[in-house]
């Protein structure tokens, strides 16, 4: 009798001619996409109109990998629909968690699918977008935004995933750990980002001096005054911080009605009203009294740049606000239910393309650090750090990395744990999350640039 492995059936090799296909669409499309728009188009590939030695590798692979998570968005969503129909009656709380899994992946691809159609038409010369003011950076909505979602479903991919770490101290030392190691860097980052703000502040500082006229609107401080002043600027930093703290874990506490949740959401909401008020102080007393050129001044931005920091904040907000929610309900007695979905950003393939893109764009990133007109690598090396496009390929390549590892030892794919989610609860998250956001950003703003009028420089 014949063994499995010596069955025609079996032995033979076979070819997924759906996946196939799949995959070649996918590569057109990031080749689409990543060809220089400049460039013109080879004679091998002039069907194509695209010529391979003017080829964005960087922006090719990421268009390949995005266009086959958009798929497997979709295909998950479908597949979650068909489940619905297979809940029993005793499963009905489910159908929320159901409902809202299916709505945000459609979500999601249909973003992916806009972002790359619109990434593809801005390629082919079809489509400008408009006149931008941050000449340094990348566009915020499709660039940032396009990135900012890939770290969002490699993080749901991950949650998702089984650890293979068991939980016991080794676990939290490191997870304790990277709180700190990106604690550190969050803080060095938002340190940095007020520097060129500052010596605008001190060139205005200057020119006012010497200007007899203005009569000197700039005031001269004592080390108190800056020490009070920075004080200030980190004791708001700190009440938001633990506002966030109070609020979240109100949130997740099982506990539906009692002191113990309103305990921490009361405190949490007196902090964020506060840190609200020392924001409201510093824009409109504050900041005009100690830089008054800066403190005229509105933002220095154009309209579409702030669809694109409203559009990025929605994503964190919503993103949040799920896991949240769902953290919350994952502890309750109800009834739960598993459901294999077909891979996605978990795909072996789109973790390959994501890994490659990103680790481009970082070694060029650090080569250009050594051969850098404007300084050494030690002096270019910092600004390298706070720069967002380094920064979040970064993530995504340590994402995409941390997801392969975790499909080696077994844990990923993963299915989807259906929990009873409560809308009520995903809600008051959202809303929880967007007040801090709200008023985190202006609060870490305000505590960045009083930091360089503090007393830094005399330590």
């Amino acid at each position: 009798m014949p063994t499995d492995s010596a069955s025609p059936d079996k032995s033979r090799p076979r070819a997924n001619l759906r996946s196939l296909f799949a995959w070649t669409f996918c590569v057109a499309v990031g080749a689409a996409i990543g060809a220089d728009r400049t460039g013109g188009a080879s004679d091998d590939f002039s069907a194509f109109r695209v010529d391979v030695s003017h080829l964005n590798w960087h922006y090719a692979l990421l268009a390949s990998a995005s266009t086959g998570i958009a798929m497997g968005l979709f295909h998950q969503a479908w597949t979650i629909r068909q489940e619905s129909r297979k809940l029993q009656s005793s499963e009905q709380v489910l159908r929320f968690d159901l409902w809202f899994a299916c709505a945000w992946r459609l979500a999601a691809a249909a973003l992916l699918t806009i972002g790359l159609a619109w990434q593809m038409l801005n390629a082919r010369g079809f489509m400008t977008l408009p006149e931008s003011s941050l000449y340094f950076y990348s566009d915020l909505l499709t660039v940032h935004g396009w990135w900012l979602l890939l770290i969002i479903l490699l993080i749901e991919a991950t949650g998702r995933a089984k650890s293979p770490m068991s939980a016991g101290p080794p676990r939290r030392v490191l997870n304790a750990l990277a709180w700190i190691g990106m604690s550190l860097f969050g803080a060095y980052v938002i340190i940095n980002t007020a520097l060129i703000t500052y010596l605008v502040h001190v060139a205005c500082r200057g020119v006012d001096a010497t200007n007899q006229y203005t009569g000197n609107r700039y005031p001269i401080w004592f080390v108190s005054q800056e020490s009070t002043f920075a004080g200030l600027g980190l004791t708001a930093v700190v009440a938001v911080i633990l506002a966030a703290f109070l609020l979240c874990s109100g949130i997740r506490s099982q506990a539906n009605r009692g002191w113990q949740r309103y305990m921490r959401i009361l405190p949490g909401l007196m902090l964020l009203a506060a840190a609200g008020a020392y924001c409201s102080w510093y824009y409109r007393v504050a900041l005009p009294t100690v830089s008054p050129d800066l403190g005229a001044t509105e933002f220095g931005s154009t309209w579409f740049e702030q669809i694109g920091g409203v559009a990025l904040g929605l994503m964190l907000i919503t993103a949040g606000a799920t896991r949240t929610a769902r953290t919350a309900a994952r502890g309750s007695q109800s009834p739960s239910r598993q459901i294999h979905l077909p891979a996605a950003a978990e795909s072996l393939a789109v973790l390959v393309f994501l890994a490659s893109a990103t680790g481009l764009i970082v070694v060029q990133s650090i080569r250009g650090c050594f051969d850098s007109a404007y300084g050494t690598a030690s002096e270019m090396l910092p600004y390298l750090l706070v720069y967002p496009d380094t920064t979040l390929t970064a993530a995504i390549l340590i994402l995409a990395l941390h997801q392969m590892w975790l499909r080696r030892k077994g844990g990923s794919p993963a299915p989807l744990h259906l929990v009873p989610l409560e809308g009520k609860r995903l809600a008051s998250a959202w809303l929880a999350l967007a007040a801090i956001l709200s008023i985190g950003i202006p609060t870490l703003a305000a505590f960045s640039f009083s930091f360089w009028l503090g007393p830094w420089y005399r330590w």
